[in-house]
């Protein structure tokens, strides 16, 4: 008895752990043989859900990054005011940060596929 369920637990181990070393892409290109039509559905249905909780998060992100411009901007004049010049390194900043919010809004619109910062490098 104890044989079995050793067969068993081994069988699953290495049916898991082959599952585990594919991605999702590699899984849904199989042959439809190898896979059952409720297999494809919910791969798909996975694969939607993924990609909607990805455009919610990048939408959050952009709504963050538009508001730290915003405070950037007040911060800017405040010093352009007080001091007649404005620091580089704060116009850098706040040029980069509105690339990433572009990004996060292309990302999330559906127009760029390429996920932005943390999945790629911070915008130049």
């Amino acid at each position: 008895m104890n044989e079995d369920n050793k067969d068993i637990n081994e069988e699953f181990e290495n049916s898991d752990n082959s599952l585990n070393n594919q991605s999702d892409d590699e899984i849904t290109s199989q042959p439809s043989e190898a896979k059952s039509a409720d297999d494809q559905i919910a791969l798909k249905v996975f694969k939607y859900f993924k990609e909607f909780i990805f455009c919610v998060a990048f939408l959050i992100l952009a709504w963050m990054s538009f508001w730290v411009i915003v405070v950037l901007s007040i911060l800017s004049f405040i010093v352009r005011v007080v001091d007649s010049g404005q620091l580089s390194e704060l116009n850098e900043f706040s040029r980069r940060l509105s690339l990433y919010l572009k990004e996060c809004l292309l990302f999330s619109t559906g127009n760029n596929d390429q996920k932005p910062f943390p999945f790629e490098k911070f915008p130049d």
